[in-house]
């Protein structure tokens, strides 16, 4: 009996001693050229451990005993290197990667000691040094410095790279339809349909490994003009890794207010999800038509949501979650990777000092512009953001890898304004009270399929493909509008009318988009040898489908009865509604109270599909040690159509095939230091939106109305750029760039219009041209600041683009010596990121101070000889801090907004400036806590 009790615990003993075992892992490439050395061999020394590198140059070496080792690394033409010192944990995986120099440099054994730390931020220097594009990025190592917490918030840190509105990207100051956003290399709509890109806020920095900014164009590319953003999420972790993160912030303007605007909703609006509280009743077309049924009339408009004017109550703090997990196992005896992530983000934004203004010039000899109208607003915004994502990634050999990724994310939007305000342009002496509610659901869900692929008997062929199937939807639930005049010197009812006449009538939207991507992507790559010189043959094709849905209903109230005592809630009362209002006669039918009535507008629903048919070859030439060459070809064929559900509307067309060229020059001066060349041709083509009829409406600003005749834009761009990679982690670069555009589409004042109507329409030529100049530096070499280090990227930009004939004479007779172009809409200036940054691995502290600020750009182009409105610079001061805790813990300390900067944009006339919208956002002060484990 004794000896069966001793068993288990010999057993016990002896499975401990022969567990104490440990994983190497790492990635081994070229240390010039950074590519993958795939085969490359490595083994532990003394041992008969070993692992080749697979198709991403990755190796993996499992069960070492613990202690210290050393490891050999072999590669046909390649020096042997020899590793000594690296530690192996039991139970825990060890990073080394290794960079192996060719024969050409050195024919000796190189003994080196180890370093087992992956530092992303330079990789992706590397990445950026041995590019035969243009291209900058960022790091999650980077987004961990700035503290931002979406994908909006990190891209602007990029040189050359500034965000519109907290989500919409521009790059060297082109508006965002010249820039376009890839998902690990696969197109993603965009949520807005109005817009050309992708809404980037919606995407969480915990889901991403880094962004590409890619400037010059390349064949195997998708075609963009200013920028394409490359998002890619985490792939393969190195080890087993946890991570829990928690914050809360207060805004000063908007946290623990007991006035934030709002109104009522639903029970799941704190998850950014409607509920079906805001859902019609009944469809806008079954509405009776007035006069016909008086009793369903009066029925169908009691059912309606009585809710149209903001209420109030108290905020409470900004706050956001997140939560991922991430390791490698075995499946069938090969590796499979797996990350997942899940996060939350709710905040609250509010002001109360907003203020809208549309003014004119009537006359050449004015001394200042005319006031159409000018409202004070309020506002109470609250923003929800959910976040998933799935990548799973499995190894079936050194040369086959497969991978999954499933990412889904969900923003609601809860709007509340109340704008007051005079509209001389209408009435002197009315007041205008109009009140706006709305919500909004924003969701992108994507699948992607990929595979990558190293066939060594086909002359070392690589091959990498994706399929990728996109759903994007965008809804707009019920949202609202009332508006009224009010007359504070009138005597009793009579102070609040509601005259359509004079605006629109109280209305109610329902507004949903559901458009389906699919993006289809091959590209094979082929060494050879020229001129003794390892060069590479790619060719791939690509096939693009989109379809989109975008429907709208409205409703508009009507009444017999012109006037009401001033209360909302009391106006839309079941005893006012139709035959039940008290001044009803129902012997004459007179005075009929509040009813609903259909106002929908069919032309405003439109199909929309799209078909890009893709083909590229291109090679990339080391021609000399010193100087390398990228040239190829890409071709595409675009069918594109919308269709208006109104009968009789004309179809918006676009049937193009394009030859797209591209030469990328590359000139290596000294080591580390390059001298980079290229010209490419790109297009741009406008959205379903643009060429759609769709007429979108706001009661405080412009219609926009669509144009069916657009054309494609090309675009012929001309860059050089001279950069030095100093040492690890610094960086100084400078760059001119020249872009020829050829019928260019620009958001333009209808100059028929009788009303402010806003319009899509190509003009006959711009052109846009600068330079960009970045710098980082450590500070290591002053002892006192030693673990200091600093950034700054600067872009100066100009633009003109030429002045459609009939505008330019609307103006000119305004203004007779109005020059003949513009800037282009959209476009600043100048753009200017800083950093200074602080690390200390010893006491875990580091600290990063960011500025970024965008220079002034048209936002409004209008009618006349009134002045463009321009957004005007908007200086931003962010600090973050963090402090580890142990090995685990982070504590963060966040302060964004320090400069409290206000949003603006103005007429600017005889330097006088009106304004046509402006407000503030209030400082930010955070405190957040993160738990890892590895």
């Amino acid at each position: 009996m004794k000896k069966l009790l001793f068993l288990p615990i010999l057993l016990f003993i002896s499975s401990a001693i022969f567990s104490q075992t440990g994983t190497l892992r790492g990635k081994i490439t070229d240390a010039e050229t950074g590519e993958e050395l795939i085969g490359a061999a490595v083994l532990v020394e003394g041992t008969f451990q070993g692992s080749s590198a697979d198709l991403d140059g990755n190796y993996s070496i499992p069960d070492i005993a613990s202690g210290t080792i050393s490891i050999r690394c072999t590669y046909i033409s390649y020096e042997t290197q020899t590793i000594t010192g690296i530690d192996i944990s039991s139970d825990n995986v060890s990073i080394l990667d290794i960079k192996l120099n060719s024969v050409s440099v050195g024919l000796e054994e190189v003994v080196i000691s180890a370093k087992a730390v992956r530092n992303t931020e330079s990789a992706l220097l590397t990445m950026q040094k041995k590019s035969a594009s243009v291209m900058d990025g960022i790091s999650s190592q980077q987004i961990s410095k700035s503290g931002d917490s979406d994908a909006a918030g990190a891209i602007k840190r990029v040189s050359a790279v500034s965000v519109e509105e907290g989500k919409y990207v521009y790059v060297r100051g082109l508006g965002d339809r010249y820039s376009k956003t890839t998902l690990n290399g696969a197109e993603i709509p965009g949520l807005d349909p109005e817009r050309n890109t992708v809404q980037m806020d919606i995407f969480p920095t915990n889901a991403i490994d880094n962004m590409i900014v890619y400037k010059s164009f390349s064949p195997n590319l998708n075609s963009f003009t200013g920028g394409l953003i490359d998002i890619a999420t985490k792939d393969f972790p190195e080890e087993f890794n946890l991570n829990f993160s928690a914050s809360y912030e207060f805004n000063t303007q908007s946290s623990l207010n007991d006035n934030f605007l709002i109104y009522e909703g639903g029970n799941t609006d704190w998850l950014g999800f409607d509920d079906g509280t805001r859902d019609f009743p009944v469809r806008a077309v079954d509405i009776p038509l007035y006069p016909t049924n008086r009793d369903a009339i009066d029925a169908t408009s009691i059912r309606f949501n009585k809710i149209m004017e903001p209420d109030t109550k108290t905020s409470f703090l900004n706050q956001s979650y997140s939560l991922g997990v991430g390791d490698q196992l075995t499946l069938f005896g090969k590796p499979l990777g797996y990350n997942i992530g899940i996060s939350y983000k709710s905040q609250e934004l509010y002001y109360d000092d907003g203020e809208r203004g549309l003014y004119k010039l009537t006359d050449a000899d004015a001394g200042v512009l005319n006031m159409e109208q000018k409202y004070n607003e309020i506002s109470g915004r609250t923003e929800v953001l959910l976040g998933g994502l799935i990548s799973l990634n499995y190894k079936f050999n050194n040369n086959n890898k497969l991978g999954y990724v499933l990412l889904y994310n969900h923003s609601g939007i809860k709007n509340a304004f109340y704008h007051i305000g005079e509209k001389p342009s209408d009435e002197i002496g009315m007041i205008i009270q109009n009140r706006e509610l709305g919500f909004q659901e924003r969701s992108i869900s994507a699948n992607q399929l990929k595979g990558e692929h190293f066939i060594e008997s086909w002359g070392e062929l690589k091959i990498n493909w994706i399929i990728s199937y996109t759903n994007s939807k965008q809804k707009e639930p019920d949202l609202r509008f009332f508006t009224n005049s009010y007359y504070p010197d009138a005597v009793g009812n009579a102070q609040f009318e509601i005259n359509p006449s004079k605006y629109k009538a109280p209305s109610r939207f329902n507004r949903a988009m559901d458009e389906l991507n699919m993006d289809n992507k091959i590209h094979f790559e082929l060494p050879f040898t020229i001129l003794g010189s390892n060069s590479k043959f790619k060719f791939g094709a690509s096939y693009v489908y989109k379809n989109r849905k975008f429907t709208e209903e409205k409703i508009d109230y009507h009444s017999q009865i012109q006037y009401y005592n001033g209360s909302v809630s009391n106006y839309l009362d079941d005893g006012n509604i139709g035959q039940n209002h008290p001044m009803y006669d129902p012997v004459s039918k007179q005075n009929y109270g509040l009813y609903v009535q259909n106002a929908t507008d069919t032309r405003n629903s439109y199909d929309g599909i799209q078909s890009v048919l893709g083909g590229y070859v291109m090679a990339d030439m080391p021609l000399t040690e010193k100087f390398r060459v990228e040239l190829g070809l890409r071709f595409e064929a675009n069918r594109m159509e919308t269709e208006s559900k109104k009968k009789g509307i004309k179809k918006g067309k676009l049937n193009d095939n394009d030859i797209l060229p591209a030469i990328n020059l590359t000139y290596t001066l000294v080591e580390n230091m390059n001298l980079r060349l290229a010209y490419t041709r790109t297009l741009s083509r406008p959205t379903f939106r643009e060429i759609a009829p769709f007429a979108s409406f706001s009661p405080v600003a412009p219609t926009i109305v669509g144009n069916p005749d657009l054309k494609r834009t090309l675009i012929n761009n001309f860059d050089l750029k001279w950069e030095y990679f100093m040492k690890q982690d610094e960086l100084i670069s400078f760059g001119v760039f020249y872009k020829n555009f050829i019928d260019p589409i620009e958001m333009v004042d209808n100059p028929v219009a009788v009303n402010p109507e806003i319009s899509y329409q190509n003009v006959e030529q711009a052109r846009n041209y600068g330079f960009e100049v970045e710098f980082r530096k450590l500070l290591d070499f002053i002892n006192p600041i030693r673990n200091m280090y600093f950034g700054i990227n600067f872009t100066y930009i100009r633009s003109e683009v030429s002045i459609e004939e009939l505008e330019l004479e609307l103006i000119r007779a305004l203004v007779p010596d109005h020059p003949d172009t513009r800037p282009l809409f959209g476009q600043a200036p100048y753009i200017i990121n800083g950093l200074l940054g602080y690390k200390s691995d010893r006491i875990g502290l580091s600290a990063n101070l960011v500025y970024n600020m965008t220079g002034p750009r048209i936002s409004l182009v209008t009618k006349g000889g009134t002045p463009d409105v321009y957004e005007q610079a908007f200086p931003l001061l962010d600090l973050n801090i963090q402090q580890k805790l142990g090995k685990q813990f982070v504590l963060t300390l966040k302060a964004r907004n320090l400069l409290n900067s206000v949003s603006k944009e103005v007429y600017t006339y005889k330097d006088i400036d009106y304004s046509y919208y402006e407000f503030s956002m209030g400082r930010v002060f955070g405190l957040g806590i993160a738990y890892n484990f590895r």
